[in-house]
């Protein structure tokens, strides 16, 4: 090894050889190769779907509900597709002095045709009003058109009974 570095013609050598291994992995490192870049675009939301089963109706149509019970003006009223039973509450003034808010599901997504009735307390919550009953509602995060829903029920315990 000592001699190949004494001799001045072997150390030209291995000087040239390496010089080319640098040159030729840079130009392999720059050279673009034709490779088109990669470019992400954002999701179609025309195409993009919640789920297995999606409501069939446009984001900003127009639905129809029937808002009772204990809220200061009961009545039929126009509401936005997605919006929530809170927002129907609110359209119908909100909720009196003595509603029963926790049996109901305010963050239940409303649907055309369906009836919400907010309990008062000491009344007994009107069997499957308010909640999913339906398969496609849960998957979907919506009510079935009747509106119904299981209200939560106290157990002897005293803790509710969610069955």
């Amino acid at each position: 090894m000592a001699n190949l570095v004494s001799r001045p013609g072997a150390m030209l050598v291995t000087g040239l050889v390496t010089a080319a291994i640098v040159v030729v992995a840079v130009i392999l490192l720059v050279q673009d190769a034709g490779n088109a870049p990669i470019q992400v675009l954002p999701p179609d939301p025309q195409s993009a779907t919640a789920g297995p089963a999606t409501s069939n109706l446009p984001e900003d149509s127009e639905v129809r509900v029937y808002v009772s019970g204990a809220v200061r003006d009961p009545g039929v009223y126009t509401m936005v597709s997605g919006d929530r039973l809170a927002d129907a509450v609110d359209a119908a003034g909100g909720a009196v002095d003595g509603a029963q808010l926790e049996s109901v599901n305010l963050a239940l997504r409303v649907v055309d045709q369906g009836h919400y009735h907010v309990p008062s307390l000491g009344e007994t919550p009107l069997p499957q009003m308010n909640t999913l009953t339906s398969a496609e509602g849960a998957e979907t995060g919506q009510a079935d058109p009747s509106g119904l829903v299981s209200p939560v029920q106290d157990s002897p315990s005293g803790w509710p009974d969610r069955s």
